[in-house]
């Protein structure tokens, strides 16, 4: 019986969405990310002559939905003998979506590429109609060679299964069959395996491509049916229910007892791992100062957390301002009704949620000196801080290899020793490395190949209103010593933001060599209903370059997806060098989302573990020779947007956004 239910979106073997080889009008589920494996051998790099011998080939491809309606997909492929190649795809769905009508896409391939081997550019439509899914297109490329999608080129799925596609396209030059085996739905919402079997009929070739299928982000309106039931439970029968068993004595203790609750609180959010614990109050308002040192991934949970478990503790007030420390500095303060975000966490129907929005109030500094404190509990200071991560250098898809790399351990240590002053050091250990980082070999570097102490610096930071500056001086990038000062200016809403970097080093091992100045001047502008962030910088780089960076960052929940243009030059003599290098960072937390508490020392990931790759878009002779030296911005252990904004989203519209989150993390962790 064949099965009519929902395409899935899968990619083809050419990066991106598609049948085989070529592509439907679908993109990338929004906030999902792809990664493809296959080993087609690609018989236009034979000038599709069938008596020659080919090579093996593989084909390493990631792809991430960006929006709704556009993917980006990067693949690395190599083929002995005949090339290796790095190159970024981008396709574009029409945003729009009619019963009788077809999806419509259009697509560039090998974008902006200095060597393109697969440059090419294309419009397709497709139309599902019950279990078969039909797509026609047409391509162009640029190429002199003979190349696919040429031309016409369409495909036809079968959908038999809710786990079989039975599929077949003609790609302007070769026909191909295929069948995808795929991982149903309903066994497992996290991620998706698919299996394809391809068979070239002119080549009589047959290959296999692998798939999985991922979000980048948590479903924080997933929450446990048991965990609402739970909390619905406490608040609304237990007053009712049998008092003889020692569960329901737990239950009736936590929402009666409201004996000493200001100190219970304190000693509930002590015990939990939260640090600078400081309540007060003011008429029928509560105010708690608190430092979030337990959840590490983001400051939202904090402030859910808190929140709720204020709203459940039956505490006689009508307001709370809850103000958020780092380093004992205050970085933001949130004021609402308690009941309304009680409410909200019973029943977060709109109604509620909007009530909710409309009631939350936010200040960068709350300053009353009628509001009565009671002692600060869970000192931050002089606590050392552990962070491990994984250092990875690489060289992708080059002359010398598809992957060059080095493999380090980072352990960054951070000790708060006064209100926003904090010395950090950063000791590297690589492990692991590719041959071509040998003595003697291209990539060798004496300095990254040994252990060493990177970076031991002090930061003071001072903070008034929406104004923060992160003043660091110390030993930097191993050889050096001088100072980093950043500045950073951000509307409470989040909306905009104005920067000032300034780096001044001096060489420790090389006498003679050149100082490292460095000054650049940004804006920020974030799109919060999509957590969209685009960012203009311009001036001097770490190396001497002077140009632009204008950077694209979408952030799905914790995980970050940048994409970044960089356009600068630098002066040798008498001749002027110029680079434009198009690149994509992924940033996610390395870490566990709650953290140990903190009594001597505590021991963590790295919230903001980040990879990078790019690609030079244009050079005069033709290639594509990659200068890492060009566009680098000096960055401290201590980054000021990370540190204090929580990666740059500490403000009133990403809070407003992601209020489910706020309810998500007290239901979690709520006993």
């Amino acid at each position: 019986m064949l099965y009519s239910s929902e395409f899935s979106v899968n990619p083809s073997f050419q990066s991106y969405s598609g049948v085989i080889n070529t592509p439907n009008a679908q993109v990338i589920q929004e906030g999902h990310a792809s990664l493809h494996i296959n080993n087609q051998f690609d018989n236009f790099l034979l000038n599709y002559d069938y008596s020659k011998i080919h090579s093996s080939q593989e084909d390493y491809i990631i792809g991430f939905g960006l929006f709704s309606f556009i993917e980006v997909q990067g693949r690395v492929s190599e083929a002995d003998s005949h090339h290796r190649d790095l190159s970024a795809n981008i396709k574009i769905q029409l945003p729009y979506h009619y019963k009788y009508l077809p999806d419509i896409a259009i697509g560039v391939q090998d974008l902006g590429g200095a060597a393109n081997y697969y440059d090419n550019q294309y419009i397709v439509i497709d139309k599902e109609i019950g279990f078969l899914r039909t797509s026609l297109g047409y391509g162009n490329s640029d190429l002199k060679t003979k190349k696919r999608m040429d031309g016409l080129f369409g495909s036809i799925e079968l959908k038999a299964t809710a786990w079989l596609y039975l599929m077949a396209e003609n790609d302007s030059v070769e026909n191909h069959i295929a069948f995808r085996l795929e991982m149903p739905k309903y066994w497992n919402k996290n991620f998706n395996i698919r299996t394809t079997l391809a068979y070239n009929i002119k080549s009589h070739n047959s290959s296999l491509g692998f798939t999985l299928d991922i979000p980048l982000y948590h479903n924080s309106s997933r929450v446990s049916s048991q965990k609402e039931q739970n909390i619905f439970k406490s608040n609304n029968e237990i007053l009712m229910q049998e008092k003889n068993t020692i569960s329901t004595k737990k239950l009736y203790s936590k929402v009666n007892n409201t004996i000493d609750a200001k100190v219970n609180l304190q000693a509930r959010l002590s015990s939990f791992g939260f640090e600078n614990i400081k309540i007060g109050k003011y008429k029928k308002n509560l105010y708690i100062e608190v430092e979030n040192s337990i959840f590490d991934s983001t400051d939202l949970d904090a402030i859910g957390y808190i929140l709720g478990l204020v709203s459940f503790s039956n505490l006689k007030y009508e307001h709370i301002t809850l103000t958020l420390l780092k380093n004992n500095l205050k970085t933001i303060s949130i004021t609402t009704n308690i009941n309304k975000f009680k409410e909200y966490i019973l029943n977060p129907s709109l109604e509620n949620k909007l009530l909710l929005k409309n009631n939350l109030q936010f200040n960068r500094i709350i300053e009353n000196s009628k509001i009565l404190y009671g002692a600060k509990s869970n000192s931050s200071f002089f606590i050392p801080r552990v962070e491990l991560s994984l250092g990875l250098t690489t060289a992708v898809a080059t002359e010398f290899g598809v992957l060059d790399y080095i493999l380090a351990l980072r352990t960054n240590m951070y000790m708060n020793i006064y209100d926003g002053l904090v010395l950090s050091a950063m000791y590297e250990s690589p492990f692991s490395h590719s041959n071509d980082f040998e003595k003697g070999k291209v990539y060798y570097n004496e300095t990254k190949m040994q252990s060493r102490l990177v970076n031991a610096m002090l930061h003071q930071t001072f903070h008034y209103q929406n104004l923060f500056n992160t003043v660091s001086i110390g030993k930097y990038k191993t050889d050096y010593f001088g100072i980093l000062n950043q500045f950073n200016y951000t509307t409470i809403s989040g909306k905009h933001a104005f920067k000032f970097r300034y780096a001044y080093f001096q060489n420790n091992r090389i006498s003679n060599a050149a100082v490292k100045e460095s000054y650049l001047t940004s804006y920020r502008y974030n799109y919060s209903p999509l957590d969209l962030y685009t960012e203009v910088k311009y001036g001097k780089f770490w190396y001497g370059d002077i140009g632009t960076e204008i950077q694209l960052k979408r952030f799905f929940g914790e995980t970050s997806i940048s994409f970044y243009y960089k356009n600068t030059n630098i002066q040798y003599l008498n001749k002027k060098e110029e680079e434009q290098i198009a690149g994509i960072q992924v940033s996610f937390p390395f870490t566990t989302r709650k953290l140990l508490k903190a009594n001597y020392i505590q021991l963590k990931g790295k919230k903001d573990w980040n990879y990078s790759i790019a690609s030079t878009i244009y050079k005069d002779d033709g290639t594509n020779s990659l200068n890492s030296n060009f566009g680098v911005t000096p960055i401290s252990d201590l980054e000021l947007t990370t540190e204090y904004l929580n990666r740059d989203r500490l403000s009133s519209e990403y809070i407003l956004n992601h209020l489910d989150r706020l309810r998500e993390v007290y239901l979690t962790y709520s006993k």
